[in-house]
């Protein structure tokens, strides 16, 4: 099970309160709390559809961080997931 309280960062995520803006540690703590609240509860048969596990960490992250930094922020967030997206189905349908 994922555990927030043990979630280790490297030196550069040493930060102060004007540099939170540009790095912080909002999206991860919340998607590892996703996993420590429902740990089994919302997860996967198995590893074939690990991306239920994990889609729903990442969207309740997400979701704290519209709580904390607004819906602009995330309309933002969810746009340049969809660009993601689609870049990387792209890519996938280039490989041979």
């Amino acid at each position: 099970m994922e555990n927030t309280g043990i979630t280790i960062f490297s030196d550069s995520f040493v930060m102060d309160s004007i540099a939170f803006k540009d790095r912080n540690y909002v999206n991860v703590n919340a998607h590892e709390m996703a996993h420590q609240w429902f740990g089994d509860l919302v997860t996967e048969v198995d590893g074939s559809s690990h991306w239920l596990h994990e889609g729903f960490a990442t969207y309740y992250a997400l979701l704290a961080e519209r709580a904390l930094f607004g819906i602009e922020y995330y309309y933002w967030k969810l746009y340049e997931s969809a660009i993601q997206l689609q870049d990387l189905t792209q890519e996938d349908r280039e490989r041979p």
